[in-house]
């Protein structure tokens, strides 16, 4: 198994990261099943509203959508280009 934290997401995908840098990842997982070592994404304003409800340790966000988001969230954001 692969261990990435979210600062060597971030780098990887070109992405704004905010929040801890040093969270653990092992693996991705749908928005809605995700844990707290997990990737998740969201793709669209749609999915926010799951986003409040989500344990995922890291989501990759549109930067489209970036200032949509709630405050708050124990996810780290990375955001990423549409």
């Amino acid at each position: 198994m692969v261990t990435m934290n979210a600062g060597q997401i971030a780098a990887l995908v070109g992405g704004d990261l905010h929040g801890d840098a040093h969270r653990q990842l092992t693996d991705i997982a749908p928005l809605q099943d995700a844990g707290p070592e997990h990737v998740a994404f969201v793709a669209s304003d749609k999915q926010l509203r799951t986003l409040s409800n989500s344990h995922a340790g890291v989501v990759l966000l549109a930067r489209s959508i970036l200032e949509q988001t709630p405050l708050n969230l124990p996810s780290v954001i990375i955001a990423v280009d549409d």
